[in-house]
């Protein structure tokens, strides 16, 4: 094993393709080759990871649940969304009222995190690319119409 990865003082993992991969024939997920060994190693040696995926239909909760019936030791809180690092990133930024256009995976890490979800007014708003932007009814259209009612965020 090369020195760089014996002295790292923590890893990053990417969830689909590094340590499981979606069986369509399953309907779920089946762990890697060595995933389930290296995450053992890993808590073994008290080296902290975490696990990061692009989607925003589940919450990190349900993710980690999943990495867990493959037989990988993960954690809720070792499990990043897009919606969990926002809501780090809004957070340091000292964001007030939220308006999260998206279902409970998007606006739950957020709330988890101790920020004020609100339908309006709005000091930010996190949008994801599954926001069906074509939509008459799509939330940036949706986002668009209370604005123009409510007029711009007050701080």
């Amino acid at each position: 094993m090369p020195k760089e990865l014996i002295d790292a003082e923590g890893f990053v993992f990417d969830m689909d393709g590094t340590l499981v991969l979606g069986d369509k024939a399953s309907a779920g997920q089946k762990a890697l080759p060595g995933a389930v060994e290296t995450l053992e190693l890993l808590r073994e040696r008290g080296v902290p990871y975490q696990i990061f995926t692009n989607g925003t239909a589940r919450t990190p909760e349900w993710y980690a649940n999943a990495m867990w019936a493959t037989g990988l030791d993960v954690r809720d809180e070792e499990f990043m969304t897009p919606s969990t690092a926002a809501a780090h990133y809004l957070k340091d930024k000292g964001a007030g009222r939220i308006l999260v256009l998206g279902r409970e995976p998007v606006w739950k890490p957020l709330a988890d995190l101790g920020l004020d979800v609100v339908e309006s007014p709005v000091t930010a708003a996190l949008m994801t690319r599954s926001m069906w932007a074509g939509s008459a009814n799509s939330p940036f259209r949706i986002w668009k119409r209370r604005r123009m009612r409510y007029g711009p965020a007050r701080s």
